[in-house]
């Protein structure tokens, strides 16, 4: 690779709360160009999203090339969703799924039980993210402020996200 080629971008399949979270504190931009990440979301989780309004801000947010839709059709990702079914929901199944076979990181704000253990076991620490991680990056990267970053917090928490931080500016 030259000086000037960029690195390929790291691919994020995110299941539905993730989305959900971004469309609540009103920052979905964020997945837009945010090296050196590349998001994308199954159609099984892509379905999860029904609310009128949440809805509308993901076909939008798909429209724009902000997030590509990824279908669970090859062998391998069919098998381990077929597993995963039986221990989670479809949507963290096929985010899963996913990111094992094509070698992508996942995003899922699950703290504990099938989908966070699965995750960890499967991927490793290095390849799940969050919310709160996605947020942190924006930050780091000066696409948000802190500010910004804490009023979002401030949204998450009265719609029952809650972090174990009182600032963004903590986790720098």
């Amino acid at each position: 690779m030259t000086q000037q080629e960029k690195p390929p971008p790291i691919v994020v399949v995110t299941d539905a709360n993730v989305l959900i979270n971004l469309i609540h504190a009103d920052l979905l931009e964020l997945l837009g160009d945010p090296p050196p990440y590349r998001f994308a979301i199954s159609e099984h989780a892509r379905t999860e999203i029904t609310y009128g309004d949440q809805r509308e801000r993901l076909e939008a947010a798909v429209a724009r090339g902000l997030l590509t839709v990824i279908p669970v059709d090859t062998t391998d990702a069919l098998a381990i969703f077929s597993e995963l079914i039986q221990v989670m929901g479809r949507g963290e199944a096929a985010s899963l799924a996913l990111a094992e076979t094509m070698g992508y990181h996942v995003a899922g704000d699950e703290k504990k039980g099938p989908f966070r253990r699965e995750s960890l076991k499967r991927l490793g620490t290095g390849r799940v993210l969050g919310t709160t991680s996605i947020i942190l990056h924006a930050v780091k990267i000066q696409r948000i402020t802190v500010e910004r970053a804490d009023a979002a917090k401030t949204v998450l928490e009265i719609n029952r996200f809650r972090m174990d931080f009182g600032s963004f500016r903590d986790l720098l």
